[in-house]
């Protein structure tokens, strides 16, 4: 194991590969025959904020820098886009302090998201079976066109917000209300965010009403999006570009066991990338620890790991055959 160690090339060699990796201001090359990628993922931006934010890193960032980002909004109007958890407690961080001592708000907050509202994470107990290997097996065996329609119709199974924090917000706004104080709060569902730009010292975010079909205009002066987070194959791995097979949404063919499908020799397993493949247990850290035992059995050639199946009450797939 080390630390400090960047890898900086992966390429094919031989009977495997040869990993390039820049330690202690030396580089190193390392040959093997197994690689197992768990670089995890990046924060996703909308297209149309990836400019502002290169441009304006300080006021148009993601919700991963805003506990060193988010203590400079003192004042202006801030828009909050998202609708998980990660923008929830962006929400409720900006609106505890929002009002000075005499009550006046030093910001207008406006939370919006192109989800149909602020809805709860499923966190019942059957609704957590989608987070187990017998889900996953399941998923991994439907048409890829059928499970490309699921996945986007299953977000509030880990895109939601929990039930404390929903709660938690509603009665903040409410006790704000009755108080009297003034809210210079909005949120707003089904609103996509379709452009943004800079005109002068503030941003103008232009988004559609998913229902209504009618657009709107916001101007701001600080952005947080808390627009999720998405797998994106390392730079390092670019010099296996040509060897890697892809599917005709150029995403990696992965095996139910992990394998990374390519033309070179040697094997290849990633981690938290097979959300396609796999289903919606792909960044799940409970179901990652079954995952890696079955990455584990297959480079030692041997069940060092027990694997259970069949862990769960209910059958996702036909249950029993039946009978003329």
């Amino acid at each position: 194991m080390h630390y400090d160690s960047q890898v900086v090339a992966v390429y094919p060699v031989g009977d495997g590969f040869a990993v390039e990796v820049q330690q202690a201001g030396q580089r190193q090359t390392y040959h093997t025959r197994a690689l197992v990628l768990g670089t995890g993922t990046v924060p996703g931006m909308p297209a149309c904020l990836k400019n502002l934010m290169q441009d304006y890193p300080q006021q148009c960032f993601h919700s991963a820098e805003f506990m060193q980002k988010g203590a400079h909004i003192q004042s202006g109007r801030v828009v909050v886009l998202g609708a998980g958890q990660s923008a929830a407690e962006v929400f409720q961080s900006l609106f505890a302090r929002q009002l000075d001592e005499q009550g006046k708000a030093h910001y207008q907050i406006d939370w919006l998201t192109r989800a149909a509202g602020f809805f709860p994470m499923e966190y019942s107990a059957l609704g957590l079976e989608h987070f187990t290997p017998d889900y996953s097996r399941y998923f991994y065996q439907l048409p890829q066109a059928l499970k490309d329609q699921l996945i986007p119709n299953q977000g509030l199974f880990y895109k939601g917000i929990s039930f404390g924090t929903i709660a938690a917000i509603y009665e903040q706004l409410y006790h704000r209300t009755i108080a009297g104080q003034p809210q210079q709060v909005s949120l707003s569902g089904l609103s996509e965010l379709v452009q943004a730009s800079r005109q002068g010292n503030r941003f103008v975010l232009a988004f559609e009403h998913q229902q209504q079909g009618r657009t709107f205009e916001l101007s701001a002066d600080y952005i947080v999006s808390a627009t999720g987070y998405q797998h994106r194959l390392p730079a390092f791995m670019q010099g296996l570009d040509e060897v890697l097979q892809r599917d005709a949404q150029q995403r990696l063919q992965i095996s139910a066991d992990y394998q990374v499908a390519h033309q070179a020799q040697g094997r290849i397993f990633v981690q938290n990338a097979e959300l396609h493949t796999h289903g919606i247990g792909t960044p799940d850290l409970g179901l990652g620890a079954w995952r890696a035992a079955t990455i584990i059995n297959q480079l030692l050639a041997q069940p060092v790991y027990e694997l259970v199946v069949d862990n769960t009450f209910q059958q996702f797939g036909v249950a029993h055959a039946t009978a003329d």
